[in-house]
Parts: C-alpha cells; sequence; structure tokens
C-alpha cells in the first residue's frame, strides 16, 4: 500500500485554481463596483429588490435543474 506524501500537490491551494473557482464571483464583484461607480442609485433598495426580481425565476428554473442531474 502506497502512502501520499505530506505536501500532497492535488490538495495544495495554488492562485491558479483560487481563480478558477471564484472567477465568477470576483467578475461579478467587480462589475457591481464599477456600475456603482458610475451609476450612484444603483445600490439603492428599490433597485436591489428590482434586480432580485427579475432574476428570481432565472434563479429558480437554475435550482432546479441542477436538482435533477
Amino acid at each position: 500500500m502506497k502512502t501520499q506524501p505530506a505536501n500532497d500537490v492535488g490538495k495544495s491551494l495554488n492562485l491558479d485554481s483560487i481563480l478558477q473557482k471564484l472567477g465568477p464571483f470576483l467578475g461579478l464583484i467587480i462589475l457591481v463596483v464599477i456600475v456603482s461607480l458610475l451609476n450612484p442609485g444603483f445600490l439603492e433598495p428599490l433597485n436591489i429588490l428590482n434586480l432580485l426580481r427579475q432574476v428570481a425565476i432565472n434563479a429558480l428554473i437554475a435550482f432546479g435543474i441542477r436538482l435533477s442531474f
């Protein structure tokens, strides 16, 4: 039986794997920052509520599709 070395390369967290996993989230954060700088009304509560209403249907469909596989 072979033992794995203590510094297993497959489990090490390097910058490439972190950026690959968090890339979409970081892109979303950057996009929100840019849009809020260009339009100060973007982060108002009514606008956020409007955005959540618009995204709710697509999110429910995506969640349902994800659970079906």
